[in-house]
């Protein structure tokens, strides 16, 4: 039997906040070992793809920007483990599950 991955602390975050703003997320696949893609939609219907990560790198940046350029998501979002605010990064918001709570009431 394989190891089972330990979801990242800024991906318990952000389902227990997207949970508490009404919204369901419509898909959870890892894309690695320590990182969780969570896509879920705005209530305008726009599809938003989150990277949920403990440390931030910058592949992680540039694996949602391919994101972006080839799949039906509007928006990404990466999310990691500290409490920094919320700043963007080219079309890709970079966002500490610290301030998760504001930064989706903005994209919602």
């Amino acid at each position: 039997m394989g190891v089972v991955a330990s979801q990242p602390v800024a991906a318990e975050r952000l389902q227990e906040t997207l949970a508490e703003l009404g919204v369901k997320p419509l898909a959870l696949v890892w894309a690695r070992d320590d990182a969780l893609d969570i896509a879920f939609k705005t209530q305008s219907g726009l599809a938003v793809v989150a990277r949920c990560v403990d440390t931030l790198d910058a592949a992680d940046v540039a694996a949602l920007a391919n994101v972006l350029t080839e799949g039906p998501f509007g928006k990404a979002i990466l999310v990691h483990s500290s409490d920094a605010v919320a700043q963007a990064n080219a079309s890709i918001l970079v966002c500490g599950a610290g301030a998760l709570r504001e930064t989706l009431i903005e994209v919602l």
